[in-house]
């Protein structure tokens, strides 16, 4: 019972901490496209291409792309 209960105490501190980042990040572009939406597309392209660069694409599925020769 005691393992259940830190499982989730642990999911809502991750709940809250993903809500929290949310809650910045839509003030953060909530001001930049009434400011300035060149820096948004900016800080988009360099978010992607970090992303892209660590492998955590959004189009990635988890599963490991064949060449069709194996």
């Amino acid at each position: 019972m005691e393992k259940k209960q830190k499982e989730a105490e642990r999911s809502r501190r991750n709940r809250r901490k993903r809500k929290s980042e949310f809650e910045k990040y839509k003030e953060f572009y909530k001001y930049a496209t009434e400011n300035n939406m060149s820096f948004v597309q900016e800080f988009e392209a360099k978010r992607q291409a970090s992303s892209a660069a660590r492998g955590n694409s959004h189009r990635t599925s988890g599963r490991r792309e064949t060449t069709g020769d194996e």
